[in-house]
């Protein structure tokens, strides 16, 4: 039994089948490439052809609806100028991170983690108390 086609990717953006599976036998494998900002999930990154000659992934993830790439945590601490403390360990993509800022500074919106990334929202960062503009609005 070959599976004839090239496995059908229905989840978005967050990568795709590995090319040129079409032909592969019963029990063969194709591996799935996760997008920029995404990991595999060991449990599901493979396709695996069946026996009726049709690709399928296995796993909770997709059983639940979830895609077999998921979004990468924010692992490394993030940098902002004249911050004091930045508590924002091992953040999952999605969650958001409050910062204080040292003396003479107050601290304006908040740091949120997109895909491994660390971005700041609502806000400019750590700006001077007297209110004279900025000395940064970027998350490096």
């Amino acid at each position: 039994v070959l599976c004839a086609h090239d496995p059908v990717w229905a989840f978005g953006e967050t990568g795709a089948a590995e090319r040129a599976c079409a032909g592969r036998s019963y029990s063969q494998t194709c591996a799935v490439r996760c997008a920029e900002g995404y990991t595999a999930n060991p449990a599901t990154a493979t396709y695996h052809c069946t026996a009726n000659g049709s690709w399928n992934l296995y796993g909770p993830s997709v059983q639940s609806g979830h895609g077999p790439c998921e979004e990468l945590n924010c692992s490394a601490k993030p940098v902002l100028r004249d911050a004091e403390r930045i508590d924002c360990p091992n953040l999952a993509s999605g969650s958001v991170c409050l910062f204080t800022c040292l003396p003479g500074f107050k601290a304006s919106g908040w740091i949120r983690c997109e895909r491994g990334t660390f971005s700041l929202y609502g806000g400019l960062g750590c700006i001077r108390s007297s209110g004279t503009a900025p000395t940064s609005a970027d998350v490096l």
